[in-house]
C-alpha cells in the first residue's frame, strides 16, 4: 500500500454552546474518500470549542481548518 499524503480542507460550525456541527469538506484528499471521513469523524469527536462573542454574547461562527496527511 501506498503512503497516503494530501490535505483537507474543512469547514464547520462552532455554535454558541461551543459544540461543532454543519461539518462540510471543502477540498478533500485526491483519490482518499477515507481521509475525508476520518476528518469528519475527527471535528465531531473534538471537545468543546470556546465559542466566538459579539458584545460579550457567544455566536455561533464558522472556522475552515486544514489537516495535512503526510506519511
Amino acid at each position: 500500500m501506498e503512503p497516503i499524503s494530501g490535505k483537507c480542507y474543512v469547514q464547520f460550525v462552532i455554535k454558541a454552546d461551543g459544540t461543532t456541527g454543519e461539518i462540510q469538506i471543502q477540498r478533500g484528499v485526491t483519490d482518499c474518500p477515507e481521509c475525508d471521513r476520518a476528518v469528519v469523524q475527527l471535528i465531531r469527536k473534538m471537545p468543546p470549542w470556546e465559542p466566538a462573542k459579539v458584545a460579550g454574547k457567544p455566536v455561533a461562527s464558522y472556522y475552515l481548518l486544514l489537516v495535512s496527511f503526510e506519511p
